[in-house]
Formats: structure tokens, sequence, C-alpha cells
């Protein structure tokens, strides 16, 4: 894919072009490097269309890249009495320094918002009417420090309350939760409280009466119900896999 294909993508932050960069297009770089050369940019060229300042950020890395290629090429062809062996040993150490930083990054990175993991996780009734871009944003100031843990979680139980204020039928009530905690012991089904609360939630509020082909469409509504739920799960997932700047899903996302 060439890079005018991304032209007619909306980039709205310097987090949307690092993800770009980095993500899609599998510039080698660390995102807090990225975003130095990028505000580095702005400044210099004061560029107000986003898109621009993309293309000024791949220019540069691209040449950086060539650069390094050249300085490669010309380094191999004058030390040609050089000790190849320990320059493989240097360049493996320098490369598993470097893996053991990203790897360390990433990690303080999942630790930092696994209090935010663990809200959604618990609210997956919500996912439906939750504002992604609300949500992401939250993720984004919470990785830049620009607030704290507990800022971040009262943030989202607002969020919970206007969700509930708007969709009063999504309010947990007691004497169904019991009812289906009945049903559930009764089942083989493999899923955990949660879901199958979820489940049977959509189940009756889809139901109408005298439906006279009551298991035909029973059926329907199972079958819309588990796909909605594969789309959405995997929709957080995805969500989960972008705030730590990660490109793949990874199995501890969809739990």
């Amino acid at each position: 894919m060439s890079y005018s294909s991304f032209s007619h993508i909306n980039y709205n932050s310097d987090n949307d072009i690092i993800y770009q960069l980095i993500n899609i297009e599998n510039f080698t770089i660390h995102p807090d490097k990225l975003h130095n050369i990028i505000c580095e940019i702005q400044n210099i060229h004061n560029l107000e269309k986003p898109h621009l300042l993309l293309e000024y950020t791949r220019a540069i890395l691209l040449a950086e890249q060539f650069n390094n290629l050249e300085s490669s090429v010309n380094d191999s062809s004058t030390d040609s009495e050089f000790d190849f062996n320990e320059t493989e040993s240097e360049i493996d150490s320098d490369d598993e320094a470097e893996m053991e930083n990203d790897m360390q990054f990433q990690d303080e990175l999942e630790k930092k918002v696994k209090p935010l993991d663990n809200w959604l996780s618990e609210h997956t009734y919500l996912l439906p009417y939750l504002d992604d871009n609300f949500i992401t944003t939250i993720y984004s100031q919470l990785q830049d420090n620009t607030i704290t843990h507990t800022e971040a979680l009262n943030h989202l139980f607002q969020h919970k309350h206007s969700i509930i204020l708007e969709h009063p039928d999504y309010t947990p009530d007691d004497l169904w939760l019991r009812e289906i905690k009945s049903e559930q012991e009764k089942t083989d089904l493999c899923l955990n409280t949660i879901n199958f609360e979820n489940l049977v939630r959509e189940m009756v509020h889809n139901y109408t009466p005298h439906i006279i082909d009551f298991e035909p469409t029973v059926f329907t509504m199972l079958q819309t119900i588990s796909e909605s739920f594969l789309i959405e799960t995997f929709q957080h997932a995805n969500i989960k896999a972008i705030s730590v700047n990660r490109h793949e899903i990874q199995p501890k996302d969809l739990h």
C-alpha cells in the first residue's frame, strides 16, 4: 500500500500520527522520540494541517533510514579487516537492550492502564453505549500523566452515570439478576456471569408479546446477540491493544 493511500485519513492528534507511523507503516522508533520529532517539526514549520505534519515526519524518518543504510555500507567497505564476530555481538547486545527497554516500557504502560481495563471488563454491558473517542482520550491522558488513576476512573463513572440516565432500561435490577443467576446454575453454558446476564438482558428487551413462532425467534435472537457480542468483544480488545501501543490483539485483551 502506498503512502498516498492514507491521505484521506483524518489525523486529530500527535498520537494518531505516532500510531500511523509505528503501527501501520512499521517505522522502528520509540514513541517518545517520534513525539519529540513531531514537536520540533511543528515548531519550525508551524503546520496547520495534520496530514502535512505526517508527511514531513515520514520524510524525515525515511531520510534517516537511508542515511543509516548508506553509513552502514560505507563502514563495511572501509573496514575490511574489522572483526565481524565482535560487531555482530555488539549489535546483538544493542538489539537485546533496546528490546528489553521496549518490553519494560510496554509492561509499565499496561500496568498504568490496568485499572481502566478492569473497569471496562466489569461494565461490559455498557460497551455498546460507550463513546469510543471519550475512552481513547481517557487512556491517552492517563498514559501522558495528564490525569491520575483516580481522575480517570471518576471520568468513567460520570460517563456511566450519563449513559444510565439516557438508557434506564440498562440499569441492573436485583430481582431479575437473582432470577438469571438461578437459571444460570441450571445450564451448562460456557459463559461467565456478566456475559450470561447480558445475553438474557438483550433477549428480554428484544422480545415482543404475541409471537406465534417463539422458538425460531429465540434462535434468531441468539444468533444476532452472539454476533454482536463477538464484534463488541474484539472492538474492545482492539481498543485495549491500541491503548498500550500494540498493533496485535493478545488473549489478555479479551478478558
